[in-house]
């Protein structure tokens, strides 16, 4: 849990502070750090999930109306709404990277704990490639032992909670929870191992053994039977459902570089909070799974003054341009210049973009 989190020392002087002060008086700029303070104490992340307008005033001790809050915040640009419905603090990964990492320090930290208490469990995490624990896991893994040859283990497929290879009445481990690691057993399996019989196998085993004997045993005759025909149904497999395309991040990031590395900051980690965002934008619409969506996007920011730093001091960067909310308002065209973006094209420097995906976007920006 966090006990602390930045201000920047130019909060008060900047301009969306005193857009706040001036349409909620002082009390405005103390609901924002309230907020932040709440935050990085139990909403480390920045968003303020399962929370309303009247959730986030109580957390801002906010006394007068909790929407006119809420909706003064969202306007000066403090706060932010996704396309869920979920309120998340304006840039708070950015500006806050302690706070906003302090979960997964503390999962991390949980193994490292459990690597004094319990050496075999901490190798048996690491073989299956865990690198954090949350304290429900940390609970099912600080009594792990493995299970000795002939040893009978749990029926219990193993979970996070409930680690695979436990013994028969280990204490304290639940042994009817519900499993999603595969079991593991230190026991030796029979060499080779019989594979289970298939569908079509058993069925033709069932026609073998209702047959008359062949085996040329004449001293019990084989009782007559009735001719049977066995058939075995041509089954074809099931369709496997098509697998979503993977999100090429390398290849997204060379195209902002390449756009609007000369306007904007470039990008010189590819973080996994980055690659997250990325993917997350790439699969929640169909026109964006392609790097030429990607490509006619920054270009066509690249043909905004105001996103590219050139008009009030604004200036946006990768972060900000794939929050869900940011990237809705770009393709919308909130900040282009409509005519200025269609006469003038893209800024000096650089190349035009085909005129297909330049079609799209302007026919976004119409209909918003």
């Amino acid at each position: 849990m966090n006990k602390d989190f930045r201000v920047s020392t130019g909060f008060f002087r900047h301009h969306k502070t005193i857009k706040l002060k001036r349409r909620l008086g002082l009390a405005g700029p103390y609901a924002v750090l309230a907020l932040w303070a709440y935050a990085a104490e139990l909403k480390p992340d920045g968003s303020l999930i399962g929370m309303d307008a009247e959730d986030i005033a109580i957390a801002a001790e906010w006394e007068d109306d909790p929407q006119a809050l809420v909706e003064t915040l969202c306007e000066v640009g403090f706060l932010e709404q996704c396309e869920e419905g979920i309120y998340h603090l304006h840039d708070w990964q950015e500006h806050n990277p302690w706070a906003s990492e302090a979960k997964e320090r503390s999962d991390k930290a949980r193994l490292s704990k459990l690597k004094q208490f319990n050496k075999a469990a901490f190798l048996e995490c690491e073989a299956r490639g865990i690198d954090r624990l949350t304290p429900s896991e940390y609970a099912g893994w600080k009594d792990y032992r493995p299970a000795t040859a002939g040893e009978p283990l749990s029926d219990s497929p193993a979970t996070p909670d409930t680690p695979a290879g436990y013994p028969v009445g280990t204490p304290g481990v639940p042994q009817d929870t519900p499993g999603g690691h595969p079991r593991v057993s230190l026991a030796p399996s029979p060499s080779p191992s019989p594979a289970p019989a298939t569908q079509e196998e058993e069925k033709r085993a069932s026609c073998e053994a209702s047959s008359p004997s062949a085996d040329g045993d004449t001293s019990r005759p084989a009782p007559e039977q009735p001719e049977t025909t066995c058939e075995v149904e041509d089954t074809e497999p099931t369709p496997e459902a098509p697998k979503k395309a993977a999100c090429p991040y390398k290849r997204i990031v060379e195209a902002y570089n390449a756009r609007l590395g000369q306007y904007l900051p470039s990008v010189r980690e590819l973080t996994d909070k980055r690659k997250k965002h990325l993917r997350a934008r790439w699969q929640s619409n169909p026109e964006r799974q392609s790097v030429e969506w990607w490509d006619s996007y920054f270009e066509y920011v690249s043909r905004s003054p105001f996103l590219c730093g050139q008009k009030n001091g604004f200036r946006a960067n990768f972060d900000w341009l794939v929050n869900p909310s940011n990237l809705t308002k770009v393709v919308e065209g909130t900040y282009h210049d409509q005519a200025e973006a269609s006469a003038k094209g893209a800024p000096k420097g650089k190349q035009s973009v085909s005129e297909k995906n330049r079609s799209v976007f302007e026919r976004l920006a119409a209909e918003g």
